[in-house]
């Protein structure tokens, strides 16, 4: 083998980016990948990239275990090689530990020419695996726990705090799991195409493989992505013909397209977000499905718009979070720390101070987040509570899940398989 395969010297410029300049994994990888002309090339480049960063803190831990020089000596260029080649022996079955380490040489001579030996040396060296699962196993077990995940300690702390150690415990776990690919049915448009059904409670939820191709599908209106918590959140709100209904964060437009399709497309919906592009995103998905009661505005809703004030029957609300719900789907999720958990906060917090004074007397208003931090979900609505007078919490309907727990201020929705972390409260005005 003298050439480095185009998927894995893709996964490496996308990592290096990752890890160089705290680039956004999935545009990095998006712009990076529609240079790979094969669907096997995308597809080992998707594993590769978004495997390294679900089990980064494991790789790591290996490195450990064989390498004289401490991590945070390495050079970037050096560690995002022996950390691809690693997860490829470790993770990835189908590639024999020796390709992988070859692979590793070759683009260790040319992206670190001069670490070519000591990259070849680990490599070759962390094929003893017992040595490192004995080191785990003599962890305590949260620092396990963390290690096998790949989920800072500080946010367990935060799950067992919150939710005890069993629930942590599957929390953390579920970050690793490959989660099943849910869109959503157009019920606006008619379709003869078969997927295999969601849930019960989402009667036009459907599963799909990633190997799917499901662009032209996707390109003639019929289905759109959209998580099945998301969608939860729109059954929560339950919105009907001829609502005025406010969707405050918009994009990508999910929650608004939902929404104007349990209207029946009857009524009016306003959806925000503060990036022109964004804007077009949502304007243009509601043009494909059909959907004509959509209108999508440039705004920045941490500032007041006095506009709106008292306009809306329903408003949605589902805020910038600290995403701790989500991070099997965006794994650089993990390198946020505490203080940039609490800046959010803050924004999320103004924010839904702001679209109270949107929502009519008698109005509702949906608050929610894909965080599992209480002090952005329970605690910002027990905060808000209490200047709201004129709110009250409002009953959100059961569904039968286990992993669905509910307290005084809402619903909170555990990760696992289908389902993201979400956090979902329901208020009504007056």
């Amino acid at each position: 083998m003298t050439k480095i395969t185009k998927a894995r010297e893709s996964a490496y410029k996308i990592l290096f980016r990752v890890f160089s300049d705290n680039a956004f994994v999935n545009l990095s990888s998006k712009n990076e990948m529609e240079k790979l002309d094969k669907k096997e090339d995308r597809a080992l480049c998707h594993e590769i990239v978004f495997g390294v960063l679900q089990n980064l803190y494991f790789i790591d831990f290996v490195i450990k275990c064989f390498s004289k020089i401490r991590i945070k000596k390495i050079s970037v260029n050096v560690l995002t090689i022996l950390r691809l080649s690693i997860y490829q022996m470790y993770f990835l079955d189908k590639i024999p530990n020796s390709a992988a380490v070859n692979e590793g040489v070759l683009l260790s001579k040319k992206y670190a020419y001069k670490s070519s030996g000591f990259i070849n040396a680990v490599l070759r060296a962390v094929d003893d695996k017992n040595k490192v699962f004995e080191k785990l196993n003599s962890l305590s077990e949260k620092e396990k726990l963390s290690i096998e995940n790949s989920v800072p300690l500080w946010m367990i702390d935060i799950f067992y705090d919150s939710y005890g150690g069993e629930h942590a415990k599957k929390i953390c776990e579920s970050f690793s799991i490959r989660k099943r690919n849910t869109i959503r049915i157009n019920s606006l448009k008619k379709s003869d195409l078969e997927l295999s059904k969601g849930i019960f409670e989402l009667p036009y939820s459907s599963f799909y493989d990633i190997s799917d191709d499901i662009s032209e599908i996707i390109s003639k209106g019929e289905f759109y992505v959209q998580g099945l918590s998301s969608q939860i959140c729109v059954d929560v709100l339950s919105p009907s013909e001829n609502d005025k209904i406010l969707d405050c964060c918009s994009a990508p437009g999910g929650k608004s397209f939902t929404s104007a399709q349990y209207m029946n497309n009857c009524g009016e919906i306003i959806s925000c977000d503060i990036y022109d592009h964004k804007i077009k995103l949502i304007s243009e998905g509601a043009e494909k499905l059909g959907i004509s009661i959509i209108n999508a505005e440039k705004r920045d809703m941490a500032v007041f718009q006095q506009d709106f004030v008292d306009k809306f029957d329903k408003v949605i609300c589902d805020v910038p979070c600290s995403g701790f719900g989500i991070i099997n789907k965006k794994p650089d999720i993990i390198f946020k720390n505490k203080q940039s958990v609490e800046e959010i906060q803050d924004l999320a917090e103004k924010i839904l101070d702001n679209c109270s004074g949107y929502v009519k007397n008698g109005g509702e208003l949906v608050f929610s987040t894909c965080t599992l931090n209480k002090g952005e979900n329970e605690m910002a609505v027990e905060k808000f509570l209490n200047a709201h007078k004129e709110f009250k919490i409002a009953e959100i309907k059961k569904y039968n899940y286990d992993n669905f727990l509910y307290n005084d201020f809402g619903l909170t929705i555990l990760p696992d398989e289908i389902f993201d972390g979400f956090f979902i409260s329901r208020m009504i005005k007056g």
